[in-house]
């Protein structure tokens, strides 16, 4: 059987134990199964025993261009007429 890759940026809390279909949080070393491929019990221990913990990933590549580096590229798209910035890191 292969391994699906894991997308969810969920996975960044838990190491993965496929054996067991278990996922071991990296800050409580809990076990939680994710049999059925569901991450709902991950979810649920990461809101319930560590609530500091923020689930919604920071997305970085949309950014303000009066307050980026210069050093950055920079692309300027226009959609109906108005006019939208992006910087992207290189």
């Amino acid at each position: 059987m292969t391994s699906r890759r894991k997308h969810s940026s969920l996975w960044m809390h838990f190491t993965e134990e496929k054996e067991s279909k278990k996922a071991k949080c990296k800050y409580c070393s809990s076990y939680i199964s994710f049999a059925g491929g569901s991450n709902g019990n991950l979810i649920r221990h990461i809101k319930t025993k560590h609530h500091a913990i923020s689930l919604v990933p920071e997305r970085q590549d949309f950014i303000n261009l009066s307050d980026s580096d210069p050093h950055q590229t920079s692309q300027t798209a226009s959609k109906n007429g108005n006019s939208q910035s992006l910087a992207i890191s290189s």
